[in-house]
C-alpha cells in the first residue's frame, strides 16, 4: 500500500466514485462547504489552488481511496478530512489499513502530538474504521435540524 500526493490525472477517481450518488454522499465524506454538487475535476483542481494537500491511497497500482491532510506545527496537530474510498472496497480492511499507514508516516515525520477529524454522527461504518486505527471521540457537535450531527474523534501519538 502506497499514499501519495494526488496528480491531476487522478482527479476523475474521486469524480467516478461519486457518479450516481446525490448531494447528501457528497456531503457526507466532503463536508458542507468544499464541494458543489456534483463534484468536477475543476472543483478538485481549484481545492488544491486554495492550498489543500489532497492524497491518493494506491493498492497494487490501484487508486483505492483518498483523503486530505492538513499539518499544523504551531498547534502540533494534523486534521484528517474529506476520506473516500471506493466503495469496491469497503468491509475488507482495506480503509483501516491506509489510514493506519497514514498515521504512522504522520506520527513519524511531524513533532505532532494527534490528528482530528470530524465524522458525522451517522456514518457508522466510518466511526468504526477510525476507533480500528486508534481514534477516539472527544466531542459531539450539534447541528439545528440534527441531520448533520457530529463528532470530533482524536488520534494521539501515544496512543497509536
Amino acid at each position: 500500500m502506497e499514499i501519495k500526493e494526488i496528480q491531476e490525472q487522478d482527479y476523475h477517481y474521486l469524480v467516478d466514485w461519486n457518479k450516481r450518488k446525490n448531494q447528501d454522499f457528497l456531503q457526507q465524506w466532503a463536508g458542507p462547504i468544499a464541494y458543489f454538487y456534483p463534484i468536477s475535476e475543476r472543483q478538485i483542481a481549484a481545492r488544491i489552488d486554495d492550498g489543500a494537500h489532497i492524497y491518493i491511497v494506491q493498492q497494487d497500482e490501484k487508486v483505492i481511496g483518498s483523503f486530505e491532510l492538513d499539518i499544523n506545527l504551531g498547534k502540533k496537530q494534523a486534521f484528517l478530512s474529506r476520506v473516500l474510498f471506493d466503495e469496491v472496497i469497503h468491509g475488507q480492511g482495506l480503509g483501516t489499513k491506509a489510514l493506519s499507514l497514514m498515521a504512522n508516516n504522520v506520527f513519524e515525520k511531524y513533532p505532532i502530538h494527534k490528528i482530528i477529524l470530524h465524522v458525522y454522527c451517522f456514518n457508522t461504518g466510518a466511526i468504526r474504521c477510525y476507533e480500528k486505527v486508534g481514534f477516539r471521540i472527544t466531542a459531539t457537535n450539534e447541528t439545528e435540524d440534527g441531520k448533520w450531527n457530529s463528532y470530533t474523534m482524536e488520534c494521539q501519538k501515544n496512543a497509536h
